[in-house]
């Protein structure tokens, strides 16, 4: 597969961690008083009965997996604590018990029949969540805690996602890497000298390096795209409108940017579109949705399409001959599909698009 090749080309070995499945044996062994002690902390002050025990250990339990998971690749292992993709704040856990004590048994949560039911998944922290902060990026953010969820955080929650933490981004969401003046570099984890690209370059790191399956993002000039490229992953940039962001902010930078997931698989991110692109009150621009949703879209064959190729960027910038390659075998393989791939170079003026670009950010912005 192409994941399998992905790895193979940055020689990710198998390494077990005996110190983290240590940990989750430890888990095993906590006590009811044990887990009342941390219900406490959480703002739980009432004694928790078996039955609440169980619930929070199912949970945590899931989270122990998937760290044992993630730390199975040596590499990995040892860059997973420098990637700076992700964070809680101390808020988070006192305000938002309700995140693990909400875990249940029984039939799975779904949204237009798609589950993502104990699903672990990250927030940007662009998108507001019901009692923490929205960080932003930036050191000069009003830090007081949010009163309710923007729409994706709330469609998450019907779900049954399991949030994990937020992940970074860089000050307003203004830059293509994962530089911040409020949190650390993010760091790519296929190498931690590179970037992970931005503004999305958290969500980019979380699931490149195997912490999560899915992740949301938004973009608005490349903010799910870039990252998704630079750290060999799935990023869609969804049409305006397609994925409501709330009441008051029907639309970012005047509809350039949009919640859209990165993942490992279009199957994911088609996943994530049936959960998230549903319309909402408030909405003034809705585009068509394909019939039966979008993994049903998946599963039938795509009329022959006209596909414009444009290898080089109105810039000028150098691209990197792997990058090249990489386009020219996505042609061929469309062509072999049976859709009409040509060459194609809009004429434009690339300076002034910048410079409108620039004004209409800016003021949004500010």
């Amino acid at each position: 597969s192409a994941s399998a090749a992905f790895t193979a080309r940055f020689k990710v070995k198998e390494a077990r961690v005996p110190a983290i499945a240590a940990g989750a044996d430890q888990l095993m062994g906590y006590s009811a008083d044990a887990w009342n002690r941390l219900l406490d902390r959480a703002g739980y002050p009432a004694k928790a009965d078996p039955a609440q025990v169980n619930q929070v250990m199912v949970v945590v339990l899931i989270v122990a997996m998937i760290l044992i998971a993630t730390m199975t690749y040596g590499p990995l292992a040892a860059v997973l604590p420098r990637l700076h993709g992700a964070f809680a704040l101390g808020v988070m856990v006192r305000t938002h018990p309700d995140l693990l004590l909400g875990a249940r048994l029984g039939a799975p949560l779904t949204v237009g029949g798609v589950s993502l039911d104990g699903v672990p998944i990250t927030i940007k922290e662009n998108i507001a969540t019901r009692g923490v902060p929205m960080p932003l990026g930036t050191a000069v953010s009003d830090m007081t805690p949010r009163a309710e969820d923007a729409p994706p955080a709330a469609r998450m929650r019907e779900a049954g996602a399991v949030f994990l933490g937020r992940t970074t981004m860089p000050d307003f969401g203004m830059l293509s890497s994962g530089l911040s003046s409020f949190h650390r570099l993010a760091r790519n984890p296929w190498n931690t000298a590179k970037t992970t690209g931005g503004s999305s370059g958290g969500a980019a790191a979380a699931v490149a390096a195997g912490v999560i399956p899915l992740a949301q993002a938004s973009d608005g000039g490349g903010s799910v795209r870039v990252p998704a490229s630079c750290c060999g992953l799935l990023g869609l940039k969804t049409s305006r409108g397609r994925i409501p962001l709330g009441p008051g902010k029907v639309e970012d930078w005047n509809g350039l940017s949009g919640i859209g997931p990165i993942s490992r698989s279009v199957r994911d991110a088609a996943a994530f579109l049936d959960v998230f692109a549903h319309p909402a009150a408030g909405d003034r621009v809705r585009p068509a949705m394909p019939e039966g949703g979008w993994l049903a879209a998946l599963e039938r064959k795509l009329p022959r399409l006209g596909i414009g190729l444009m290898p080089n960027p109105y810039g000028g910038e150098h691209v990197d001959p792997d990058v090249h390659g990489a386009l020219h075998d996505a042609a061929l393989l469309l062509g072999h599909l049976g859709h009409d791939v040509r060459e194609a170079r809009p004429d434009l003026d690339w300076g002034a698009l910048m410079a409108a670009n620039v004004t209409n950010i800016a003021i949004c912005t500010a």
